[in-house]
């Protein structure tokens, strides 16, 4: 049985403190998300001193340790909003949520590890005829599997955190896990302070490794905030499993077919040309960098969401969702004009082949009208997480992407030669119907929410 906190859950903030505390919230999860960017490109930097296969080997690996680990990164998202939504409530023991998230995904990801290591050699045949590539993408990917379960359970933290809004704890676990990754790299593929060159298996070691120290991390600080808030003290209530599992297996089955769907429409602009793929690899990370704060800030607004509703303050609700948005928004808006007046300069950091940077200039514009979509598209969308409608959110998301966006792409610039520029174009108004349909479910909430209140 729970207990309740008799301090009284602040009603109302003034404009200046509600967005006071999406600046506090946000900031930390998008300087995190950087962070981890940065020091994506320093490790990237690294393998490439080894050699092209090498690169190509760990950028191969790189993705399917992503989509083998989508299942337990999405099995977080429910702690958040349970944990948000008990300390809204004003119940003391919110820290259960994170008892349950650790050992659902220590349970899922410790036989899926198993497993995988054990299958590497089957899925790496899967992806690539190089026998090189496959020889060192499989050893990089087996020593990064080895970091699955704390890979797992970083995400639990890290999603406790968000809800308890310390992010500042998030981060600065961040930073120690990203130095730490970096050093142990350089140790390991290069074979400093007597240790053997290991190469490419030494990045995925090293990565692997900055997992765990991560979790011990978290831990420390766990058993030093969150205990008095019920962290290992017991196990989860029947009440507690169920709503973790009813939010968390929905977002990690639509995360992992997504990155799959995600895979399928790079396959699908290979088939189209080797430059439109080259510019189309550039415009996935360009997007990917852009969306950041928006991804922040939706990270933000589904805790705020969570604490109203637990709190039974319906009417904060939408305040909180137009608030976050205009900070998305805004943030969004400047990358876009920085990507827009820049196109050319941008392009030519990563390419300098004329069909290539023609293709991805004109992309890059094209994706720059799309941007002010997608700032409100991902604040809504874990707004909806917030409101823990994780389900409907799983459906809309895989029927656009599977039923919708990637049959149009084959039929239109496969079947009919129509381009990449078309492919892209597809993919950027599928996200807005996502939008449509997420922004028409989350006004239908609202109204059952405010009914209910």
């Amino acid at each position: 049985m729970h207990t309740v906190d008799p301090t009284p859950v602040t009603t109302q903030l003034s404009p200046r403190q509600r967005h006071r505390a999406i600046v506090s919230l946000s900031f930390p999860i998008i300087g995190g998300m950087i962070s981890q960017n940065v020091v994506n490109l320093v490790d990237t930097a690294m393998v490439g001193q080894v050699g092209t296969t090498a690169l190509a080997s760990v950028g191969l690996g790189s993705f399917l340790n992503f989509f083998c680990s989508a299942l337990v990164m999405g099995l977080a998202v429910g702690i958040q909003t349970l944990c948000a939504r008990q300390k809204g409530a004003g119940e003391t023991l919110y820290a259960e949520p994170l008892n349950a998230g650790l050992i659902l995904s220590t349970l899922i990801s410790l036989p899926l590890t198993i497993f995988l290591i054990w299958q590497t050699p089957t899925l790496m045949a899967w992806v690539t005829d190089s026998q090189p590539i496959a020889h060192h993408g499989g050893a990089y990917l087996q020593a990064r599997l080895l970091g699955m379960v704390a890979l797992g359970a970083n995400f639990a933290f890290r999603s406790y955190w968000s809800a308890v809004e310390k992010t500042s704890i998030y981060m600065m676990v961040l930073i120690i896990m990203h130095i730490s990754n970096v050093f142990i790299n350089w140790v390991l593929i290069f074979g400093h302070f007597g240790m053997p060159a290991l190469g490419v298996e030494g990045a995925g070691y090293g990565t692997a490794i900055s997992m765990w120290i991560g979790v011990f991390a978290y831990s420390f600080l766990a058993i030093k905030h969150a205990t008095p808030h019920g962290f290992l003290k017991s196990l989860p209530s029947r009440d507690v499993w169920r709503d973790l599992l009813q939010m968390s297996i929905p977002s990690g089955v639509e995360r992992m077919f997504f990155a799959l769907g995600m895979t399928i429409f790079m396959t699908l602009i290979g088939w189209i040309g080797e430059a439109e793929l080259a510019a189309s690899n550039i415009i996935l990370n360009l997007f990917l960098v852009a969306i950041l704060p928006a991804m922040g800030y939706g990270i933000a607004s589904a805790t705020f969401v969570a604490k109203s509703i637990g709190a039974q303050q319906v009417s904060e609700v939408p305040k909180w969702k137009r608030a976050v948005s205009l900070w998305s928004l805004g943030t969004l808006l400047l990358i876009g004009s920085v990507f827009g007046i820049g196109s050319g300069e941008v392009i030519s950091i990563f390419t300098q082949e004329p069909t290539s940077s023609y293709l991805a200039e004109s992309t890059l514009l094209l994706m720059v009208l799309f941007l002010p979509c997608e700032a409100i598209h991902m604040v809504t969308y874990q707004s909806l997480l917030g409101l823990a409608d994780n389900r409907f959110v799983m459906m809309i998301s895989l029927g656009m992407q599977w039923v919708l966006v990637l049959p149009l792409i084959y039929l239109i610039c496969i079947s009919w030669g129509w381009g990449v520029i078309w492919a892209w174009g597809i993919h950027f108004c599928g996200r807005v119907l996502q939008l449509i349909f997420y922004t028409l479910r989350w006004h239908n909430r609202l109204r059952c929410h405010l009914a209910h209140s």
